[in-house]
């Protein structure tokens, strides 16, 4: 009874310990996180290297794998960028063996110790998020050691000694697929293949598990890891599944390839046990087999992802071209600033469409609800777009005033947009919690709004049509969002009302945000005019 308490308390604090680093990592990130890996992993050498990284940070691939659906879901990455990340994690996973062989896992404790005094007695934000990631890895650490305890107990079970010697790997095809089986239940099972790594290295450790046995179990943990990245694509978007898949691919290939190379393999580790031990000799098993499999799969990673992707297709790819806005020198022509900034607009321009769709669709269908993950980044992406405009704009503040005044205030506009949009999509789901389907009344003053605001967006930034009668088709379209929240307000007072106070003021609230919308595109055709016309704009240095 012993022996299983401590195997899993051992158990939840090492899993404990990978969640909280998952997290700490998450928020270190922030909402800069598109600009540091577009600067960070621009090409798919650095994303292996950075997934390795990632992994080894996390303590998990299935972490890195699951952070990496995420983040292809949300369009911060395509799917065939995430690949390249997911080779890189398949290879940083081996990290764990080497911990636990190395037996560093007597620091786990002090480690841990130490993060939480210095997380309560920090006053800076920085050092009390490194004392925190001390406090991850040292429950760890700690949850390996607990693990390995309960091993040294397990090896004294003599019939589940005589049960494992019965099954001889290294003598029967049949055991070896049935270890690899073992691998893959148990770790799918547990949901951590680094676990897995630890309970079978302490076993080794301990004389429970023979070198062939404890290669076996690993070579199964590979694929069995691959079923927490499924779990998480299952209500994530297209991209994500993608990513997912292509995770669990890969390591198909693995326990494949690994199986046609095991004995070999296991031969070339077993001859350092005595030099290095046993644990070690299962941490440079593992070594040699993902250096084969990453290093033979990394030059076929785009043909491979492109198969996955006409596989799992994406039903809503979304803007396809990632926002960047250049850096322009003080010298250069009046022409070359200005063909950047319209570049830079047309681009939120491409978001916004984007937005316009994926909110409606989100809003309408309970099922589509992943979509807000994708609102959120494409949010952020035109958010921080602004920011480096306005820094671009203001580097260029030595120029024609009027022409920058111009891309500064569309910009503005677009970045106001996209905050509204989102909103839309948060309430469209808020509503659809209320009704599983949109009402009539719901789907009618949707509809409506969105038909008007899409046209009058449609045509004055997609066409770049500026025309005075534009603005008295704004004009209208206020006042009929206004008269249907008013009439929809109304309802409230009716006894006999078609929807219930919740959802009237959920509905409201997207009417409301349609009228900002619309607000915002006939700000951009106003300062259009007023530019095409010669009325200039308003400058406070004239004012006084």
């Amino acid at each position: 009874m012993r022996t299983i308490l401590y195997l899993a308390a051992g158990l939840a604090f090492f899993l404990y310990g990978i969640d909280l680093l998952g997290a700490l990592l998450g928020r270190m990130a922030g909402g800069r996180l598109q600009e540091r890996i577009d600067r960070l992993a621009s090409t798919d050498g650095r994303r292996y290297l950075y997934g390795a990284l990632a992994t080894v940070l996390f303590q998990s691939s299935s972490a890195t794998t699951v952070l990496l659906v995420s983040m292809a879901s949300a369009g911060l990455i395509t799917a065939s960028e995430a690949f390249s990340f997911t080779l890189g994690a398949n290879l940083g996973a081996v990290s764990t063996g080497w911990i636990a062989a190395v037996k560093i896992t007597v620091i786990g404790l002090p480690l841990f110790i130490v993060g939480v005094v210095g997380k309560f007695f920090a006053s800076n934000a920085t050092r009390r998020e490194l004392f925190a990631f001390c406090i991850g890895i040292g429950l760890i650490l700690f949850g390996l050691d607990l693990m390995t305890e309960a091993m040294a107990g397990i090896r004294n079970n003599g019939a589940l000694i005589v049960f494992l010697t019965r099954y001889d790997v290294a003598l029967s095809e049949q055991a070896l697929l049935l270890a690899v089986l073992s691998g893959v239940v148990f770790t799918a099972l547990i949901q951590s293949s680094t676990a897995t790594a630890a309970i079978v290295i302490a076993g080794a450790l301990n004389g429970l598990f023979t070198l062939p046995q404890s290669c076996a179990l690993m070579l199964g943990a590979t694929l069995g890891t691959t079923i927490t990245a499924l779990i998480a694509a299952a209500g994530s978007g297209s991209a994500g599944k993608r990513t997912a898949v292509m995770h669990f691919a890969l390591n198909v290939v693995g326990v494949v390839v690994g199986l046609f190379l095991f004995y070999p393999l296991v031969w070339a580790a077993g001859q350092t046990v005595p030099v290095l031990g046993i644990g070690m000799a299962v941490a440079l098993y593992m070594t040699l087999h993902k250096v084969i499999l990453t290093a033979g799969m990394f030059p076929l990673r785009r043909p491979f992802a492109q198969r996955i992707m006409r596989i799992v297709p994406d039903r809503y790819p979304g803007v396809r071209d990632r926002f960047m806005v250049r850096p322009l020198p003080a010298d250069a022509t009046d022409e070359a600033v200005r063909e950047e900034l319209r570049r830079d607009i047309d681009s939120f321009t491409r978001y916004l469409r984007d937005m316009l769709a994926f909110s409606l669709i989100a809003a309408l269908k309970k099922k589509e609800a992943p979509l807000f993950a994708k609102l959120e980044q494409y949010e952020q992406i035109v958010d921080q777009g602004h920011k480096r405009l306005v820094d671009l704009i203001h580097a260029q503040s030595h120029r024609h005033q009027q022409d920058l005044w111009l891309y500064l205030k569309m910009s503005d506009e677009a970045e106001s947009m996209s905050d509204h949009l989102k909103s839309i999509a948060k309430y469209g789901i808020r509503l659809r919690e209320l009704s599983a389907a949109p009402r009539p009344l719901e789907r009618l003053l949707i509809h409506t709004a969105h038909r008007r605001v899409f046209l009058s967006f449609h045509r004055v930034c997609v066409c770049k049509c500026y025309d005075h009668g534009d603005l008295n088709i704004c004009d209208d379209t206020e006042r009929e969002l206004r008269r249907h929240k008013r009439e929809l307000m109304l309802t409230i007072t009716e006894e006999s009302s078609p929807l219930e106070t919740d959802a009237v003021l959920e509905l409201a609230d997207i009417l409301s945000e349609y009228s900002k919308i619309n607000h915002s595109v006939k700000r951009i055709l106003q300062v259009n005019l007023d530019i095409a016309e010669g009325r200039g704009v308003y400058l406070y240095d004239q004012k006084r």
